[in-house]
């Protein structure tokens, strides 16, 4: 028998009364298997496809013959079709987004049936996206993720929508664009979105490959009650690369195991703020990262829970971090469009 993989699937389901019936000399002829079944009384059909077919395959014709008839008896009840469904494979489309707000989460927060804001980055425009390909659901994902009071500049943050059971598979590339641009005038104060395009599944496995391999860069405004001196800012950029221990933050213990994760400090520097205040400093960090650092506890130290941090390093424990921003992931996805 051929077999081969379809964009299209089409599932007919077909019912006949006397099913259970006529496999009733079964609990003979496998009673290791059905005699048991029926024994602790089975919920359900007792006899699966998954279970017949593998019985059958295990016996020779000659048994077969012992309890059934050769040519079987005539049907005395029709096969029905009880139910045609019909469905497409998935289709994906991908991107790169900027989110301006510090007041907006990547993906709905519900909180005990609560929501704590009114609407995401996936909900702006992935319903839209839906829509466009007239698919039943879909599913959004992205290469990480920033927090709600973190900023996503630069060439932005990759992301791929799984459009499940689409009706519309051959989406011009304008209708994208065209999508993109009237998306990105509605949402010019929380969002802004690049590079989008229909992909293939297998598009999809570099963004997965490449979520330990890329790295991020970083602009933290920082806070000091010491001053920076030469000495110190030297100390810093000469520990370069820096490899931190990291256990996870106190922040997001209610969701994430406790453990402790290593990661790479690429590079990192320091510029002074010119600020009127004389008993703090005031001053710029900028940093290239592994993907995954947890670069607000790199700052505060997440009481020890990180080291060394960036206040060990300056030797203020008091350094905290006021506004991040994500400047740049480095990962070259997804792939060039390819216009139809």
């Amino acid at each position: 028998m051929l077999k081969f993989n379809s964009e299209l699937t089409i599932n007919v389901k077909l019912t006949y009364s006397n099913d259970e019936l006529e496999c009733f000399k079964l609990l003979e002829l496998c009673p290791d298997v059905f005699g048991m079944r029926h024994t602790k009384k089975f919920k359900g059909f007792l006899f699966s496809r998954k279970s017949v077919d593998g019985a059958l395959n295990n016996k020779h014709n000659v048994k077969l013959r012992n309890f059934y008839s050769n040519p079987p008896s005539i049907p005395n009840h029709s096969l029905l079709c009880s139910d045609v469904d019909i469905n497409q494979s998935p289709m994906y489309c991908a991107g790169r987004y900027n989110k301006f707000s510090r007041a907006l989460p990547q993906s709905p927060w519900i909180i005990k049936g609560k929501r704590r804001f009114n609407t995401s980055v996936q909900e702006l425009f992935s319903k839209d996206v839906q829509a466009l390909f007239k698919a039943q659901d879909y599913t959004f994902s992205s290469s990480g993720r920033e927090d709600v009071d973190v900023r996503m500049l630069g060439n932005g943050r990759p992301f791929s929508i799984e459009l499940i059971n689409p009706k519309r598979t051959k989406v011009p590339q304008k209708e994208i664009d065209d999508l993109m641009e009237r998306l990105n005038k509605e949402h010019a104060t929380n969002i802004k979105l690049n590079d989008m395009q229909t992909i293939s599944k297998d598009d999809l496995k570099y963004l997965k490959e490449g979520e330990d391999s890329k790295t991020k860069i970083y602009e933290a405004l920082c806070v000091s009650k010491k001053p920076l001196t030469d000495e110190l800012l030297s100390n810093l950029t000469s520990c370069i690369p820096l490899v931190i221990e990291q256990k996870t933050p106190i922040r997001v213990l209610h969701r994430r195991a406790n453990m402790v994760r290593n990661k790479t400090i690429h590079s990192m520097n320091i510029t002074a703020v010119p600020h009127s205040s004389t008993n703090q400093t005031y001053f710029c960090l900028n940093l290239e990262t592994q993907a995954g650092t947890y670069v607000k506890e790199f700052v505060n130290g997440d009481f020890g829970r990180t080291t060394p941090n960036l206040g060990s390093l300056l030797n203020d424990p008091d350094i905290d971090i006021l506004a991040l921003d994500v400047l740049s992931i480095n990962l070259d996805w997804p792939p060039k469009k390819k216009y139809s």
